[in-house]
């Protein structure tokens, strides 16, 4: 699987006031991807979104739904694309997943996306634990040669998405997070992904991986909120910018199981 362009678009560089749904970011960059994968819209033939937002995806900002790839395809113009929406896999899941899917089914040019807009998701009361508003779009040549591997993270429970069951007001939160990972959360993570990565290629000693987990300052945790889940859209932004491409093992973070997942790619030109 070959990442031909990467394009991060984060709220905070936005400016607070452009945005004010997930489509708001989430177009401008996969306008942008496909530009620098020097295609058209027109040649994109599968789109892959992955969200875990409730709502203010595409629309109207109250309505929960529908996921973002058909609205994105619609203001896109990439009529000659196949849609479909993951929401809890990890990254590095719905990479293997998309690449696997689309080689199988003869799909050449892919664009995978990842937006969350959390204006409708309440943080969590006791950890303040929140995810950062922001989309990723890559465009991705699918092969069907990725490999993939999973670890499970020891001593960490799985983040739970609550749905608030009493909305009384279209302002109100759509759902809760929850979820407290502990102080040693961090560092089990790490582990946890240097086995990931060691079971796809024991070569290889680097590889790029998410951090969704907070800092500790002295005795004082930082409250804000994590950019972990578009980490690896910005290190393959980072790699596809550069003149040669290389090969390199992507790690996310799957918060449900939870447990790190690693996914082997090639970032960039082969020439």
């Amino acid at each position: 699987m070959k990442i031909l362009s990467s394009v991060m678009e984060m709220a905070s560089k936005a400016g607070c006031g452009c945005a004010s749904m997930a489509i708001d970011l989430l177009l401008p960059a996969a306008q942008k991807a496909v530009s620098l994968a020097g295609l058209q819209a027109t040649d994109i033939d599968l789109i892959v979104t992955l969200s875990l937002s409730p709502d203010r995806i595409a629309i109207d900002p109250s309505i929960l739904g529908p996921r973002i790839g058909h609205p994105l395809q619609k203001l896109l113009q990439a009529n000659n694309a196949y849609v479909f929406d993951l929401m809890d896999a990890s990254v590095a899941k719905a990479l293997h997943v998309t690449d696997i899917f689309a080689k199988e089914q003869g799909y050449k040019r892919v664009l995978f996306a990842r937006t969350e807009f959390n204006a409708g998701l309440r943080a969590d009361v006791g950890s303040k634990f929140s995810m950062a508003d922001g989309a990723m779009a890559c465009v991705i040549e699918p092969d069907g040669l990725s490999r993939f591997a999973s670890v499970p993270v020891p001593g960490l429970n799985p983040m739970v998405i609550e749905l608030n069951e009493n909305i009384r007001a279209l302002s109100e939160h759509k759902a809760f997070i929850r979820f407290h990972p502990n102080i040693g959360a961090a560092n089990s993570f790490r582990v946890a992904a240097s086995q990931a990565a060691f079971s796809l290629d024991p070569s290889q000693k680097e590889y790029l991986a998410e951090d969704w987990f907070t800092t500790e300052m002295g005795r004082k945790r930082e409250t804000s909120a994590t950019t972990g889940p578009f980490d690896l859209g910005m290190g393959f932004s980072s790699l596809t910018s550069k003149k040669h491409g290389s090969h390199l093992i992507a790690v996310s973070f799957d918060p449900f199981g939870p447990s790190a997942e690693a996914v082997d790619v090639f970032c960039g030109s082969l020439t």
